[in-house]
């Protein structure tokens, strides 16, 4: 395996068509803090122009020049790092079109690499503050805000349907009002049927389960000094508790 392959196995890419620049990877200072900085290319043949569809036939697509990205890479031994790499530029004769060559390291727009923001979901899962998440994989509070947000239709639940089991536990009402006055609804209805209730006191079925749930959803709302926008909350919590689904797929899995 060359030199190449085994910086690229070390960064997660998977991109045949980058290549690293093995004799270009120094560190500097940003902000006093220590940045590992790494060179690369990507170049390729096109199989055709995705503005036109034209299929690239008799050098209808051409190399025109180059743009390097800026990539916010996994931090290497906690050392921040920051690919640098130079895409391949192509003119399309027929439309007269331009666009850059395609990688899947990062998703287009973006200067955070997918690796980053899997890391960034997965600490998403924990009980912790968007502030300290941040900090931890050297991004701003609004990155971590933009990845949480991306989850949000992951977790589109359907109401159409009751749970087998319903576990209840004592309700304090706070900001969500409209949730109260819910539960005050739901506590009523419970009222009228208290016979069936009685009969499931026959049952194994305990609230321990609730109750460990319940006291996690305060912690993450305690932990993050409280949540505004009860959608934003409703998201954490799915993170949280769903945490399966995130490891190893994305948002629009």
């Amino acid at each position: 395996m060359s030199i190449n392959n085994y910086i690229k196995d070390l960064l997660n890419i998977k991109d045949k068509n980058i290549v690293i620049d093995t004799e270009n990877i120094i560190v500097k200072k940003i902000k006093y803090i220590d940045t590992k900085f790494i060179y690369g290319k990507s170049t390729y043949n096109p199989k055709g122009c995705p503005c036109c569809g034209h299929v690239n036939e008799s050098f209808n697509i051409i190399k025109y020049g180059s743009k390097t990205c800026k990539i916010k890479l996994p931090s290497i031994s906690n050392i921040p790092t920051i690919l640098f790499l130079k895409k391949q530029r192509f003119l399309c004769k027929e439309c007269g079109s331009t666009f850059s060559a395609k990688t899947d390291i990062v998703s287009e727009f973006s200067n955070i690499s997918n690796d980053v923001k899997r890391k960034i979901a997965i600490d998403l899962t924990k009980i912790s503050s968007f502030k300290s998440i941040a900090e931890s994989n050297d991004v701003s509070p609004n990155t971590i805000f933009r990845v949480f947000k991306e989850w949000n239709k992951s977790f589109k639940q359907d109401f159409s349907y009751l749970p087998p089991i319903l576990s209840i536990d004592e309700f304090k009402p706070d900001e969500f009002g409209e949730i109260y006055n819910k539960i005050k609804t739901a506590i009523s209805t419970a009222i009228k049927h208290l016979e069936k209730i009685k009969n499931t006191l026959n049952t194994n079925y305990n609230n321990g389960k609730i109750e460990g749930i319940n006291n996690k959803i305060k912690v993450i709302k305690r932990v993050s000094y409280g949540y505004r926008s009860f959608d934003n909350f409703r998201l954490r919590v799915f993170l949280c508790f769903y945490h399966k689904k995130i490891y190893g797929l994305s948002p629009k899995t």
